[in-house]
């Protein structure tokens, strides 16, 4: 297929094997955008393997690349200094993904960042110490456009960063009956409330991060 413009988020883990799709189609003569976490921390090695590089959240600036593309004026870099509104997101068209081609194929976001600011993590370098949450009747519309909806993973870093807003999730998704995976802090525990909504929405695994059980290792 005739491809015009390939965009790929990459976190560090994905780095080398994003680079190399990177560098496939740009052999082939496709412009390529990098962004996400790994390209925003590091936009000078990301920027050897792409023809632009987003720094930080793309949405508000997505549309200035796509028109400077089309006019072949693409920059090096672009960055997101403000942090973009969850109102009004749009969804996205998992109408065009190849069926079949994904283990659990419907991914979704409710909140971003993590109200905890913990050093060694990226969360808060990247989207900054805040916790936005998008506006659940926008969430809810979301899930409805999956056609296959009954697997679910929250793409949340910590779909219980705000305890009232996450019994409210909990709440408005139990109609669905999904099964659902996300990742949590283990303040979670500590919530009877939190983790009875939890369950009875379906939850059938949560990450959690335990980076040591020894304080001395924390303080490394």
């Amino acid at each position: 297929k005739e491809i015009d413009l390939v965009g790929i988020t990459v976190i560090t883990v994905t780095a080398k094997r994003a680079y190399e799709i990177a560098d496939t189609f740009r052999a082939r003569g496709v412009k390529v955008i990098l962004g996400g976490t790994h390209p925003s921390f590091l936009p000078a090695e990301a920027g050897q393997h792409a023809d632009a590089v987003v720094i930080g959240e793309a949405e508000g600036i997505w549309p200035a690349v796509v028109e400077d593309f089309k006019a072949n004026r693409l920059q090096n870099t672009y960055q997101q200094h403000e942090r973009p509104g969850l109102v009004g997101l749009p969804i996205p068209r998992r109408d065009l993904f190849a069926k079949g081609a994904y283990f659990i194929p419907n991914t979704v976001s409710t909140t971003r960042g993590c109200p905890y600011a913990c050093s060694f993590c990226s969360v808060t370098s990247f989207f900054g110490h805040t916790y936005r949450c998008r506006p659940l009747a926008e969430i809810i519309k979301e899930i409805e456009t999956l056609n296959e909806r009954k697997q679910i993973i929250f793409v949340d870093d910590n779909i219980v960063g705000k305890p009232k807003f996450a019994k409210e999730l909990f709440l408005a998704i139990a109609p669905y009956k999904l099964k659902w995976l996300g990742q949590a802090s283990v303040t979670i525990a500590r919530d009877d409330e939190l983790l009875k909504l939890a369950a009875a929405s379906g939850c059938v695994g949560l990450l959690i991060g335990f980076e040591s059980i020894y304080p001395a290792n924390l303080a490394v």
